[in-house]
Order: C-alpha cells, then sequence, then structure tokens
C-alpha cells in the first residue's frame, strides 16, 4: 500500500515507511519509530503534523480518529511552529518507549444554534456587596426646612399687644393697632370707610393721592405738548381737571371725586390737609407695608 505523505515531502522517509507498512503493526515485525518515519528538519504547520499522525495510526492499523478539519487558526510564527514541532515529536518518543497508544485528541465539536438555543440561561449571581449600582443620578430626597431664629419685628409701628403677631394677623386688625392712631382718629378713619389695617392700606383715596404725588415729580412745568391725552380726570373734581399736577397735589382732599368738603376737616384731625400729605401719610405707607409683606409670610406654629 503506499500513501502519500501530505508535507512537501512526498518522497521522503515517511512515504517509504508507510509503504513497507505491512510488517509494521503490533502482531510482529519491527516498527520503524517516529524519528526514523519523521526526519527533525522537517517544517510543517498543525495540519501537516495532524494528516501525517492519521497516515501513520492507518499504516499501523490503529483504529482511525474521526476524520475533521483542525480549526483554522492565525498563522503561527517560525518560532511557534518549530517548538509545537519539538514537543510533538517529544511526546511521541515518550508512547513508543512506553509501548501505549499515541493521544488522540478529540475533536471539537461545533456548537449549533439550535444546541445554543436549547441551552437554559443562567441567571448572573448576584453580587455578595448588594445589588449592582446604576449610572443614573439618584435625587437625594428633600431635606426638612428648618427655620433659623428669626430677628425681624415692627414695633416701632404697632401697640405692644400686637407685637408678636404676624403681619397676617396685624392687617386684619382694627386700624387702632398701627402706634399713634388711637381710638379717637381710629373712629374717623371708621367714618370715612376704613376699619381694619389692610383697609387703609388698600384705601382708593390713599393710592390716588400717592399716584399723584409720584407722578407730579417726573413734571416739566408748562411742557404739556399739543395733543398729549393723559389725564386723571376721573380722580379730580370736574374744577380741577385742567390743573397740572404739581398745583393738584397742594389741594385739599375733598378735590378728590367722591370726597365731600365736609371731609377736609376730619383731615385735618389727622394731620392730612392736602393731597400730597394724604399721599405721604405715615400711618397709610405703614398699613400698605404690612398688607403686602402678609402675602409673602410664612405661617408659624
Amino acid at each position: 500500500m503506499t500513501i502519500c505523505c501530505p508535507c512537501r515531502h512526498r518522497d521522503g522517509p515517511i512515504a517509504e515507511g508507510i509503504e513497507s507498512s505491512s510488517d509494521q503493526d503490533d502482531r510482529g515485525g519491527v516498527k520503524r519509530t517516529w524519528d526514523e518515519s519523521f526526519p527533525a528538519d522537517v517544517e510543517m504547520d498543525a495540519r501537516t503534523i495532524f494528516d501525517a499522525k492519521m497516515a501513520i495510526l492507518r499504516a499501523v492499523g490503529k483504529p482511525e480518529a474521526p476524520q475533521r478539519e483542525p480549526e483554522q487558526k492565525a498563522e503561527p510564527s517560525p518560532a511557534a511552529d518549530s517548538g509545537a514541532h519539538g514537543s510533538t515529536l517529544a511526546q511521541a518518543a515518550d508512547v513508543r518507549a512506553s509501548g501505549a497508544e499515541a493521544p488522540k485528541s478529540e475533536p471539537t465539536q461545533p456548537t449549533t444554534a439550535s444546541e445554543t438555543d436549547a441551552k437554559p440561561s443562567v441567571a448572573p449571581t448576584p453580587s455578595p456587596s448588594g445589588p449592582a449600582k446604576t449610572n443614573q443620578s439618584q435625587t437625594p430626597a428633600k431635606k426638612a426646612r428648618t427655620t433659623p431664629a428669626l430677628r425681624m419685628n415692627i414695633n416701632s409701628a404697632v401697640d405692644r399687644a400686637y407685637e408678636v403677631k404676624s403681619f397676617a394677623h396685624i392687617s386684619m386688625a382694627d386700624v387702632a393697632a398701627l402706634e399713634g392712631i388711637g381710638k379717637a382718629k381710629g373712629d374717623i378713619l371708621n367714618r370715612l370707610g376704613v376699619r381694619t389695617v389692610r383697609d387703609l392700606g388698600h384705601w382708593k383715596f390713599y393710592r390716588i393721592a400717592k399716584a399723584l404725588v409720584r407722578l407730579s415729580a417726573l413734571e416739566e412745568r408748562h411742557g404739556r405738548r399739543p395733543g398729549t391725552v393723559c389725564n386723571a380726570n376721573r380722580a379730580l373734581d370736574r374744577e380741577h381737571e385742567g390743573k397740572e399736577l404739581g398745583s393738584i397735589v397742594r389741594l385739599p382732599p375733598s378735590a378728590l371725586e367722591g370726597l365731600g368738603r365736609r371731609v377736609d376737616a376730619e383731615f385735618r384731625s389727622l394731620g392730612v390737609t392736602s393731597i400730597s400729605d394724604l399721599g405721604t401719610w405715615k400711618f397709610a405707607r405703614w398699613a400698605e407695608a404690612i398688607t403686602e409683606m402678609a402675602k409673602h409670610e410664612e405661617k408659624l406654629s
């Protein structure tokens, strides 16, 4: 039987050894050693070695290993081929000396897609240190708001009984809660329709007078141009509609639309003799500020 050597040395000693393989079995005859059948100077890759070993096993009558193409690997470097070749020769020599069969590599069976799908999935083992942290930023819980020690007060504007009260409480109190109003002035304001601190802060005659005073500071005397249409006719009596702002603020409170001449005497009792006095009256300004701050106050227990 003649078997061609799969390596490039087709006429070399391996082929000659295989041709005379009829007397090279385990039942008798002289077996040719690996070194005699496989010269050390032959350079081969992994496939060549595999085919050569299979040819020798068939020649000596050993059962053949399953035919399978070796896996394609990256081309080894010359140094790696030399090391693998020497290791294979040494292994074959040890097996030959002990009289045992040459070890046969179990071919790796490829895994098909169906087998992969059939395998049960294994849940990942949780880390002993606890659940894995995520990259999502965790919003910290909002801390309870603590109120610092408060130091504000309006003691100079209210009676002693209201010094510890809130802005909201003071704004709904009688107008006499303001320091300096007293019962007599409180009664006058009650007759004018003002009963609480909030009423005084929102009193329309005070607000009109305040606006007129502020605008009068922006007026240019005798500077009204033809075609100008701004006016305060709905806030003033008809006889005062054509006057300049500087002149209007010097008029008595009764010049405002809705107040009769009889109230001028009562305003004099309050210390108010003109629209300018009413627009800058300190009690009205206090009441206005307290009422505004009551909107922005936090309720404390």
